[in-house]
């Protein structure tokens, strides 16, 4: 993992420009401290935030081909560079060095865009060709790495985080409204939004051409397979070839001249990663973990279960409901939106463990819910489409109970005006969100916290086309897989890879790799009948299988239970944090789309309640509009004054002027 930076045809001296590439890469220095370096001539600025994980000595960037004309910066790994290294030799390409930047670059230049669809990887990147002075910009399929961009002064800058753009001064810094409406409602930014107005981001799956200074085209390389496919092999089968495609991406993830630890969470899907992990290392793995003294949210009982198991050298980290409170401020400077829920905030102080442990790498089980039907969700889609099915609604009860066996409200007197909201959302409101729509309902509180009319259901129907025009036919494709293509398209890309993934491990120079987003491997789960993946209501059914025979079942066995933590409860506790006292007292009027005195009398209210009687829309409205203060707050109002300090570890230093005119 590293941060890059960049800008294309800005109207100023490219004397200017190492200035300006500093300034851009000291405040993403927490992507990658170990080493930066940039490129520039008159047309172009490249930078690099290295952190340095595979070929150490002569891994630096920017880096270029042997003629000097392509020169690249880039963000991420290549899981399968020595696979690609051999078919680029034996096509005639040499290489100098050991590191997958370079392979990624002789790919570019051997197959193109083309070069996107073979990667097994998690990236971001520029593409500089010095001779046509065009930029080739691209993310991975699955919205692992961030890039974003913004017009500045007559061109266009990149970076891998939105405040490397805000250090220019040609980058206007302001609120987006209608981003910002749209994680209330979606519970994150829809592909290709921020929170900022100017600010784009390039959607997973998706490369952006850049010709003379400008974003000309931002086009889909990717999308999930949709097609129907017959079953052509019995359970058994179908769970040794799980086995065999999980293992290789274990086996490839685990390339690094560093140390690789794990994140165990106790969960059958980290269990399976760690166990390859340990199969498929040559030493004991370190794994890391949260613990939480609320012991409604602690899993330490499987975690620790699992890693004695396992063999493990586990690494537990407890967090409070002050470390909760104290970090939410820092962990909306590293997020750069809204969050609607807490559960990013254990998980950067747990990398800042990692990091003192002197860990850079670490596997996660990410990415499995998605492919394998792990979700809730994808239960209460069949739920709902079953509703008439049931004789009564006290079937109706016991069913939704088995659903949320960890959520009070469904379990207590509560459970039956919960029954009513179900019935109340039925297919013909918003039918190609049918799946999510309950779920985007709970925004609607927070939303009642802004300025301004909002038409929700607009909202959603133009999703929806969007939707539709990315996968044609999307509203009529069977229930479960447009779940599927929504939790891609939302919660995975948007916050759990994103706010919650990759902002936060890197927050403490952390990479985060998820053996479950091998493309093979999310490809075959797709093809998979559902009854294979979600069995007589057990999820995840042929993963299990895949490794029932080695593992127990107490862990392999256990019901999906989500990985969450206090929200309000921890954020307005008494006595009050420093920052939420100025919020109350001054941000929340400061920030034009909040009504601040709505804001107050909902924070004031559900501060008085007791934990348990807070419900999940009051937890997320808090959590919404008081990341949305910060946000505005830390980015809009009072953005801080960036000096470099880059010193000795500023390694390469190139003005592409000197190197003298290309044929």
């Amino acid at each position: 993992m590293c941060g890059i930076v960049g800008f294309v045809g800005l109207q100023a001296s490219a004397d200017e420009y190492p200035a300006r590439l500093e300034r851009m890469l000291e405040v993403i220095r927490h992507r990658g401290p170990d080493e930066f370096g940039y490129y520039f001539d008159d047309h172009v600025g490249l930078g690099t935030a290295r952190l340095s994980i595979i070929d150490l000595a002569n891994g630096q960037q920017p880096m270029a081909d042997s003629s000097g004309r392509y020169w690249i910066v880039f963000n991420g790994e290549i899981f399968n560079y020595l696979e690609l290294r051999t078919e680029l030799e034996a096509a005639g390409h040499r290489f100098e060095r050991n590191s997958d930047t370079e392979v990624l670059l002789h790919a570019l230049l051997e197959w193109g865009e083309g070069a996107l669809g073979r990667l097994d990887g998690q990236f971001a990147f520029l593409f500089y060709d010095r001779l046509t002075k065009h930029v080739l910009a691209a993310r991975d399929p699955y919205g692992e790495r961030p890039l974003h961009y913004a017009p500045a002064r007559g061109g266009v800058a990149f970076g891998s985080e939105i405040k490397s753009l805000f250090t220019l001064p040609d980058v206007r810094r302001a609120l987006n409204e209608t981003g910002i409406r749209h994680a209330f409602q979606f519970w994150t930014l829809l592909p290709g939004e921020t929170c900022f107005d100017d600010v784009r981001s390039i959607p997973p799956g998706h490369f952006a051409r850049v010709v003379d200074g400008a974003v000309t085209a931002v086009e889909p390389y990717y999308r999930l397979p949709t097609e129907a496919r017959a079953p052509t092999s019995s359970i058994d089968e179908s769970a040794e070839r799980v086995r065999e495609l999980l293992t290789q991406s274990v086996h490839r993830r685990l390339r690094s001249d560093v140390p690789v630890g794990t994140y165990l969470s106790g969960g059958v899907d980290s269990t399976i990663i760690t166990y390859l992990a340990q199969e498929e290392s040559r030493h004991q793995v370190q794994s890391f973990s949260v613990s939480f003294k609320d012991k409604g949210y602690d899993e330490s009982k499987y975690q620790t279960m699992a890693a004695e198991r396992l063999g493990t050298d586990h690494h537990p980290f407890m967090t409070s409901l002050s470390d909760i409170a104290d970090g939410f401020p820092t962990a909306i400077w590293h997020a750069e939106t809204v969050l609607f829920r807490t559960a990013p905030i254990p998980l950067m102080l747990l990398a800042r463990e990692v990091h003192a442990s002197g860990f850079k790498v670490v596997l996660t089980g990410e990415g499995a819910d998605e492919a394998f039907l792990g979700y809730e969700i994808f239960k209460e889609t069949l739920f709902r489409e079953q509703y008439d099915q049931y004789a009564n609604d006290d079937e109706r009860i016991a069913a939704l109970r088995k659903l949320y066996p960890y959520l009070a409200h469904f379990q207590d007197d509560r459970a039956r005006s919960v029954l009513g909201f179900f019935a109340r959302n039925t297919k013909s409101d918003l039918p190609g969100l049918f799946s999510h729509h309950i779920r985007f309902q709970n925004g609607l509180l927070g939303l009642r916290l802004l300025k301004g009319s909002y038409d929700d259901k607009q909202a959603g129907a133009d999703f929806s086309q969007s939707l539709e025009t990315l996968y044609p036919g999307f509203t009529s494709m069977p229930s479960v897989l447009r779940a599927q293509i929504l939790e891609y398209t939302t919660l995975l890309g948007g916050y759990l890879l994103c706010s919650q993934g990759d902002r936060m491990s890197s927050a403490h120079s952390v990479e985060a790799r998820c053996p479950f987003l091998e493309r093979d491997l999310v490809e075959f789960a797709f093809g998979l009948p559902q009854d294979t993946r979600l069995h007589e209501g057990r999820e995840k059914h042929v993963l299990r299988q895949a490794f029932a025979d080695v593992l127990p079942e107490e862990l392999v066995g256990r019901e999906k239970n989500p990985y969450r933590a206090p929200d309000a409860k921890a954020l307005l506790r008494d006595p009050e944090t420093e920052w939420l006292a100025a919020l109350k007292a001054e941000h929340l009027d400061a920030c034009g789309l909040i009504e601040g005195a709505h804001a107050r009398q909902l924070l004031d209210r559900v501060q008085k309640k007791a934990p348990e009687a807070i419900s999940p829309r009051e937890d997320q409205a808090c959590v919404l509009v008081l990341s949305l203060a910060l946000l505005n707050e830390r980015f809009v109002e009072h953005f801080p004054t960036i000096t470099p300090a880059l010193g000795e570890r500023l390694v390469v230093r190139i003005d592409g002027r000197t190197l003298g005119a290309l044929a």
